[in-house]
């Protein structure tokens, strides 16, 4: 913790911390979500959202229309959830900040259409009862997840 706070890019300078482990709830495209936000700075060119993630890697996200798990969900949803919060101020960024590597190791870009096409997407699955299980192509998501025994996808279900 000591040399996250003696490294630069931890607080920058000029930056002040307004709000720390922020909950939020709210609608998202259609959709109830409720969070935490890990950090929301502010600096002389507005707020500064932080996410600490503990390995030196950003979340990979989730499936574009290549099938890639690319389009990053977490970061600009909490870009959304923060400006309802502070309506009256802008949102510089948005970052994923490693603890073990002590350096931004992502910043968010935000697709609107991506964003409220992937909340639709949801929502359907949500209203139909039926939420299939997809993983991305390069099964990134497969690497962390601990239900491969009962999982309903792979070459175990071609022999139906």
């Amino acid at each position: 913790l000591w040399l996250n706070l003696i490294t630069p890019s931890f607080l920058e300078k000029e930056s002040q911390i307004i709000a720390r482990e922020t909950d939020f709830k709210m609608e998202w495209h259609g959709l109830q979500v409720k969070g935490k936000v890990d950090r929301i700075d502010r600096a002389n060119d507005g707020l500064v959202i932080l996410d600490y993630k503990t390995s030196g890697t950003a979340p990979s996200g989730v499936k574009d229309d290549g099938g890639k798990a690319k389009i990053d969900i977490q970061l600009p949803l909490y870009m959304d959830a923060v400006e309802q919060s502070f309506p009256d101020e802008s949102i510089n960024t948005a970052v994923y900040y490693s603890l073990t590597k002590r350096k931004i190791i992502k910043k968010a870009r935000r697709n609107r259409e991506e964003l409220a096409d992937f909340a639709r997407k949801v929502k359907l699955y949500l209203e139909q009862g039926d939420y299939p299980v997809a993983p991305d192509i390069e099964q990134k998501a497969c690497t962390y997840c601990s239900f491969d025994l009962v999982c309903r996808k792979g070459d175990r279900l071609k022999k139906l």
